[in-house]
């Protein structure tokens, strides 16, 4: 197939051209030159650089080459999503837009399937996550609405966050200063208890399942989860680190309310975001598109550590802000429940019973 991948010189685009390319397929980027991430390949692929914002730029190249299908990475909003209709609408097999799991919201269950409702003023998140999520939405709904009436051609992926190379993710957003600190032996702060899921994705997974879906004609018309193979509570995949480090993790909880108040641009993530369950069905994956060979988180962090020791991306842990938010916290003199409630039991001399109580849920309890 020859495609079209709109975007392809930050994260999702070069290990999807790898991708691709070791598939027998022809990949073309389009993008404005401002980002260069390079390309895993080793012949040069054909790079056109134009902003799809511009009036007549891609009707020109539509109009004067033709693709299979296109693969969509910077879809954002319902304007841009009407604009892709209306330039690629009858032109294209397959077009192919790269959405998020942010789209459902907070999830009123887990795991979410992709019939999972779309986010509303209810769960949504506050901002400015919300506006992230709400354009997803938006791009989905007028894209699913052209397949409707016109049969325009969509397939709709949906990431959970996603690792690998040069990314990794912590508290601070896209950060991997965690690295550093379980290294030398700190503390890496979950927010609240740690227990928020998540269900990270690595980077060649994500480019896979996006190519078994651009060759899948029952892909069409359809969306779908796009996360790893299982959901972990944060604490586990800061605990994954260690294990693909070969070193012992302790995490230290800070109320995820402290960290927003310290830096409400960076750790509004912990607040606003992990503290809630993130956990997905990703079971159409295999039932449609018949894929299956996840990597797992270890083996997943493991190599995308290496890669970023290689070329010198893990950021320092001296002078951390880490260590600045967990001895203010541990000096400060914020609430805490659980202190609070043992010394109320000392104060009333409340005798705690020696073992907890079983219930016996026999039916001839309800006969009378």
């Amino acid at each position: 197939m020859k495609i079209l991948i709109l975007g392809g010189r930050r994260y999702l685009g070069p290990r999807l051209v790898k991708r691709l390319i070791d598939c027998g397929h022809e990949p073309v980027l389009f993008h404005r030159g401002r980002t260069n991430a390079p390309l895993p390949v080793e012949s040069p692929i054909r790079e056109v650089i134009g902003d799809r914002n511009q009036q007549g730029v891609l009707e020109e190249l539509v109009a004067q080459e033709r693709f299979d299908a296109v693969v969509d990475t910077l879809a954002f909003d319902a304007a841009g999503a009407e604009r892709a209709v209306t330039v690629f609408g009858g032109r294209v097999d397959k077009y192919l837009v790269i959405s998020s799991v942010a789209c459902y919201g907070r999830l009123l269950h887990v795991p979410a399937n992709e019939n999972h409702p779309y986010v509303d003023s209810t769960r949504a998140f506050p901002m400015p996550s919300n506006e992230y999520s709400v354009g997803k939405r938006d791009v989905e709904q007028v894209m699913l609405a052209a397949y409707q009436r016109k049969g325009f051609p969509v397939i709709i992926i949906r990431p959970s966050v996603s690792y690998g190379y040069g990314r990794l993710f912590s508290i601070w957003g896209y950060s991997n200063r965690h690295v550093s600190r379980i290294r030398a032996g700190k503390q890496v702060i979950v927010p609240d208890t740690g227990e928020g899921l998540i269900q990270p994705v690595f980077i060649d997974d994500e480019a896979a399942i996006v190519e078994r879906a651009l060759v899948t004609d029952a892909a069409v018309g359809q969306a779908f989860n796009c996360a790893g193979p299982v959901a972990v509570p944060l604490w586990e995949y800061f605990s994954a680190h260690g294990t693909a480090l070969g070193r012992p993790v302790q995490c230290v909880e800070i109320p995820s309310l402290y960290l927003e108040g310290f830096d409400p641009m960076l750790c509004v993530r912990a607040s606003q975001n992990l503290v809630f369950n993130h956990a997905y069905d990703v079971s159409k994956l295999e039932r449609v598109l018949r894929f299956q060979q996840f990597t797992s988180l270890e083996d997943g962090l493991r190599h995308t550590i290496a890669f970023q020791d290689q070329w010198g991306l893990v950021e320092p842990s001296a002078d951390d802000p880490d260590d600045w938010i967990i001895d203010g916290y541990n000096a400060s003199k914020v609430i805490k429940p659980r202190q609070q409630g043992e010394q109320l039991r000392r104060d009333r001399d409340y005798q705690l019973p020696e073992k907890s109580p079983l219930v016996t849920w026999a039916p001839d309890q309800y006969s009378a």
